[in-house]
């Protein structure tokens, strides 16, 4: 176990290297994204500055050197050879990113989500103007790919925390309308990842502020509506098996991670702030012990 200190203010985001297991970047308010090697954890092997404070951070999946940072409305991609400054920067959102993802398909596309009620697709080769967008009627959480065809799983805040709760599944070629919307949490969905249960077989793992983990089976029928070329004799049955998990209960609002999750989306109690204002105003028991992060490897 190693402690990776080189942050001086709150840690928002970090992700792991999709093909060397030791490295790991981690971004920050204080302007910083670091590039972390757990086998010399003394500190980060490279540091890549801006004038504003990251809320994101993903490694290309497909280019081992190439990342992308979330800043305020823009994004900044970079080199990790070449660290003095970004190769290409996007100004993507009119309000605070929230979400960023690459492509597993194609190097160069990303998405992003934003408190601007939009989700919006670029090509890094002509970053002036996005390729495509989703327009919503709430800040959008997390907009991330699938790992199967072309398709991708948004996540909103509903005004006022009241009302549904869905993901919703989109194809790329297509987002004029969700192609299957996953209905179940009676709350917020704070946080969603893919597994992979068997060959073919994706699993959506989702955990939301009312106390319960979900797990979601997409069939053969919805990932050939995203583009997946999967056997025809498949079954088409375009229902999902989802197996609800009570956990422990979530932390009162304010802190832990529901309490992040509203703060950074700009609510305050139960009002959300349309401001597109991307001052920090998480609680103080929410930025306590969130300054260095702990390794296990």
């Amino acid at each position: 176990m190693s402690s990776l200190r080189a942050h001086t203010r709150t840690i928002t985001d970090l992700n792991w290297h999709r093909m060397d297991p030791h490295l790991l970047a981690t971004c920050s308010i204080d302007t910083f994204v670091h590039i972390w090697d757990t086998r010399e954890p003394r500190k980060p092997v490279s540091s890549l500055s801006s004038i504003a404070g990251a809320s994101q951070v993903k490694w290309n999946k497909l280019n081992q050197n190439m990342l992308a940072s979330g800043h305020d409305c823009d994004i900044r991609v970079w080199d990790s050879r070449k660290t003095s400054q970004p190769i290409q920067f996007i100004s993507a959102h009119l309000s605070k990113i929230q979400g960023l993802d690459w492509s597993p398909n194609h190097e160069r596309h990303l998405v992003t989500s934003s408190n601007d009620c939009t989700v919006k697709f670029f090509d890094i080769s002509n970053p002036r103007k996005a390729e495509n967008f989703i327009n919503t009627l709430s800040p959008v959480w997390r907009a991330r790919y699938t790992p199967f065809g072309e398709g991708v799983v948004t996540v909103v805040a509903p005004q006022l925390r009241r009302g549904e709760n869905p993901l919703l599944l989109w194809a790329v070629q297509d987002v004029t309308a969700p192609v299957h919307t996953f209905v179940g949490h009676s709350d917020m969905v704070l946080e969603f990842e893919w597994r992979l249960s068997g060959p073919g077989e994706h699993q959506l793992v989702t955990w939301a502020r009312d106390h319960s983990l979900r797990i979601w089976r997409v069939d053969q029928h919805l990932q050939r509506m995203c583009g997946e070329e999967v056997g025809l004799g498949e079954s088409t049955d375009s229902e999902f098996t989802s197996e609800a998990v009570t956990l422990g209960p979530v932390e009162s609002e304010g802190e832990g991670e529901a309490g992040r999750v509203l703060a950074l989306l700009g609510e305050d109690q139960d009002t959300p702030n349309m401001s597109g204002e991307n001052e920090d105003v998480r609680s103080d028991s929410a930025r306590q012990g969130t300054q260095f992060i702990t390794a296990f490897y």
